[in-house]
C-alpha cells in the first residue's frame, strides 16, 4: 500500500482523539455549518470570508441554546461546558483575524467586552452582597480588591456605583474621600446607571494627578489601571496574561504607537508578552501573537469542526501564507505533504459520515472540495461502504455519483448492493439492484433460478406483477409456475408452456418441473392439436 493510500485509508477510518460518546443534536450544528462552508466554497456573492466567521460563529450560539434546553441530562451538560469553551475559541479568532476596525480603541473595547462575556466567573470571585450590607463598606477587606478586579475589566459604572454606596457612610472631606467622590461623578452616567461607562469619560490628566497626591496604596492601584500607565502593576492584578494586555490596550490604547512602529494587534501582543517575559502557552495567547500552527496543535482536543472551518479560512484569506501545507506522519518514519486545509476538512468530513448515517451528503460535499485528495477518500468510502443501509440512501448516493462524474463507483456500488441481497436471499431487492447493471439479463436470469430452486424446496412465491416485467427464459419459467398455481388456467399459461417446451435454454433440472405441472393443462384439454 503507498503513503498515499494509506493516509486515505486513515481519513476514512477518522482516527480523531475524540473517544468519547457523541450525542445526536450534533448533527444540526454540523447540518448548519455546512450550508455557510457551501455558499462560500460556491463562491456566492451573497458571503464573504468575515461573513462567513459571522455565520459559523452563530451557529455555535444556536446549538448552545439547543443543548440549554436538555441541561437536566448530565450527557448534555458537559456537551454544553465543551461548546462555550469552543464558542469562546471561536469569537475571539473571529475579532482577531475576521472584524475589521478602525483603530485601536474600536479593537480594544471589543477585545474588553468579549472577555467580559466569555470569562464571567471573574465578576463573581468577591462577594458583593457582603461588602454592601457591611456597616462600613469601605472598610471590608474586599471592597478593594473589588474595585480593582472591575477596573480590569473595564466596568466602569460599576465602579461608579459601587463607590456611591459606599460614600454615603462617609462625610469626611480628606484628600481621599474628595477624589473617590470625584471619580464616582466622573464615572457615574447621569442617564442610565444601567449603561456601561466608555472610555471617554475617564479625566486621564486628573487621574495622574491624584496618583501624584494620594498615599492611599490601593487607590494608586486603581488611578494606576484607570490610567493604563503600569502595565507591570496591571499584569499583576489581571487574572491572566492575556486579560493583562487587554486591560492594558484598553485603557492606554495609544502605548503601541510610542513603543513600536507596528500597527497589527499580533505586534502589538508580541511586544507586550516580550516587554513582560511572559509566555504565549494557551490556545489564545498563541491565537494573538499569530502563533497559528502552535494553535492548530493545540485545538485538536475540540470537536473538530472548529478545526476544519477556521483553518479553512485562515487559508482563504492566506493567514497561513507560511504553513499552507501539513507533513502527517502515516507510519513510522513515513510521512505524507497534503494542503493544511484539505487534512482538517477531510478528516472532519470522514467523521460525521462515520458517526451520522443520514450525513452522508453532507460528508460527501466538503470532500469534493478538496480536490484529488476529497475525490480519493470520497471513492474510498463508497468502497467500504456498509451495504446494510436503506435502500433510498443507496439510490441517492449513486445519483451522487453520477452527478459528479463517479459513475463506475456508483455502479460498483450498485452492484455489491445487489449481491448482498443475492446472497441474502432479499431476492426482490436484488431484482431491483441488477436491474440498473449493464449486465442485467445474465444476473437478473440467475436470480430467477434460485428463486425457482426456493420455491422447490420451500414452496414459497414472490408474486411475479409485484416485480417489473424481465427478459429471459428463467423468468419465463418463474411466471409460468406461479400461474399455474392460479384457480383459472388462461391462453397465456398455454403459451409458456408451449414456448417453453420447446426453448433450447431452459434448464434440464426444470423440465420435469414444467411438464409435471403442464399435466394439469392436458388434463384440461386446454392444448389444441
Amino acid at each position: 500500500m503507498t503513503v498515499i493510500k494509506q493516509y486515505i485509508k486513515d481519513i476514512c477510518e477518522s482516527k480523531l482523539p475524540q473517544e468519547k460518546q457523541i450525542p445526536d443534536i450534533r448533527s444540526k450544528l454540523y447540518k448548519q455549518l455546512f450550508e455557510t462552508y457551501r455558499k462560500l466554497h460556491q463562491n456566492s456573492p451573497e458571503i464573504t470570508v468575515n461573513e462567513a466567521a459571522k455565520q459559523y460563529e452563530r451557529a455555535l450560539q444556536d446549538q448552545i441554546q439547543r443543548v440549554d434546553q436538555l441541561y437536566a441530562v448530565p450527557m448534555y451538560r458537559s456537551e454544553r461546558e465543551e461548546y462555550l469553551q469552543l464558542y469562546s475559541i471561536w469569537s475571539f479568532c473571529n475579532l482577531i483575524y475576521f472584524t475589521p476596525f478602525d483603530n485601536v480603541q474600536q479593537s480594544s473595547a471589543a477585545l474588553m467586552q468579549w472577555y467580559n462575556k466569555t470569562h464571567k466567573h471573574d465578576f463573581y470571585e468577591y462577594n458583593t452582597t457582603s461588602i454592601f450590607s457591611h456597616s462600613d463598606p469601605m472598610n471590608h477587606p474586599d471592597f478593594w480588591p473589588y474595585l480593582i478586579r472591575m477596573a480590569t475589566l473595564g466596568e466602569l459604572q460599576i465602579i461608579a456605583n459601587t463607590l456611591h454606596r459606599a460614600l454615603r457612610h462617609h462625610t469626611n472631606n480628606d484628600t481621599l474621600h474628595n477624589h473617590l467622590r470625584a471619580l464616582r461623578e466622573m464615572l457615574r452616567d447621569n442617564n442610565n446607571n444601567k449603561t456601561i461607562t466608555p472610555r471617554t469619560k475617564l479625566d486621564r490628566p486628573r487621574l495622574l494627578q491624584w496618583r501624584q497626591q494620594t498615599t492611599h496604596p490601593s487607590f494608586t492601584t486603581l488611578l494606576t489601571i484607570l490610567t493604563g500607565t503600569d502595565e507591570s502593576i496591571i499584569s499583576h492584578h489581571a487574572t491572566t496574561p492575556l486579560h493583562a494586555f487587554i486591560c492594558c490596550l484598553y485603557y492606554n490604547p495609544d502605548r503601541h504607537d510610542r513603543t513600536t512602529t507596528s500597527s497589527t494587534l499580533h505586534d502589538q501582543a508580541q511586544s507586550f508578552y516580550q516587554h513582560h517575559s511572559t509566555s504565549t502557552t494557551t490556545l489564545y495567547d498563541l491565537i494573538l501573537v499569530g502563533k497559528l500552527t502552535e494553535a492548530i496543535e493545540q485545538s485538536v482536543r475540540y470537536d473538530w469542526c472548529f478545526l476544519a472551518h477556521m483553518v479553512d479560512l485562515w487559508c482563504m484569506t492566506n493567514t497561513l501564507s507560511n504553513a499552507q501545507e501539513l507533513t502527517v506522519h502515516v507510519q513510522e518514519n513515513v510521512q505524507v505533504v497534503v494542503p493544511v486545509s484539505y487534512h482538517f476538512v477531510l478528516f472532519y468530513a470522514s467523521f460525521i459520515k462515520n458517526r451520522f448515517t443520514d450525513l452522508w451528503l453532507v460528508a460527501f460535499e466538503y470532500m469534493m472540495t478538496c480536490d484529488t485528495w476529497g475525490k480519493e477518500a470520497l471513492i474510498q468510502h463508497l468502497r467500504e461502504m456498509d451495504l446494510g443501509v436503506q435502500d433510498a440512501m443507496v439510490q441517492e448516493i449513486v445519483k451522487f455519483c453520477k452527478k459528479h462524474g463517479l459513475k463506475d463507483i456508483g455502479m460498483e456500488l450498485v452492484r455489491k448492493k445487489a449481491v448482498s441481497c443475492f446472497q441474502s436471499k432479499d431476492y426482490k431487492t436484488a431484482l431491483v439492484y441488477y436491474g440498473q447493471t449493464e449486465d442485467e439479463q445474465d444476473k437478473t436470469e440467475d436470480v430467477f433460478y434460485a428463486m425457482i430452486e426456493d420455491y422447490c424446496k420451500t414452496q414459497q412465491w414472490i408474486d411475479p406483477s409485484s416485480l417489473e416485467r424481465h427478459q429471459g427464459t428463467n423468468y419465463d419459467v418463474y411466471r409460468y409456475l406461479w400461474l399455474m398455481q392460479l384457480d383459472e388456467l388462461n391462453d397465456e399459461v398455454v403459451t409458456l408452456f408451449k414456448q417453453l417446451i420447446h426453448n433450447e435454454r431452459v434448464s434440464l433440472s426444470f423440465m420435469p418441473l414444467i411438464l409435471w405441472q403442464g399435466l394439469q393443462l392436458l388434463q384440461g384439454k386446454m392444448i389444441q392439436q
